[in-house]
């Protein structure tokens, strides 16, 4: 009985852990080429997937620190999945 308990406290833990991980990782950075496709490419993240939304508002999707050329407009993901709760960066061309 006393070793199922230590085993449940250390699921739990771990169960834990790994939400509280997930909230911090961060997904990916997509790159728009207008800030229509930009606020399509949000829009359809609050509850689409990121690979979906990218082809639809026809963004790429890149884990460099800057956006292809053409592809101006660039935001940082939180892969939280909590609505609408994207950090946003924008970077002029």
């Amino acid at each position: 009985a006393m070793g199922s308990k230590g085993l449940k406290g250390v699921m739990v833990c771990l169960l834990i852990l790994g939400l509280v991980l997930e909230q911090v990782q961060v997904e990916g950075k997509s790159c728009c080429r207008t800030t229509l496709g930009r606020n399509c490419y949000n829009l359809c993240r609050s509850r689409g997937a990121q690979k979906l939304c990218s082809t639809v508002c026809r963004c790429k999707l890149t884990s460099g620190l800057s956006c292809p050329k053409g592809f101006p407009k660039l935001a940082l993901e939180s892969n939280s999945g909590k609505e609408n709760e994207l950090l946003l960066f924008y970077i002029l061309p």
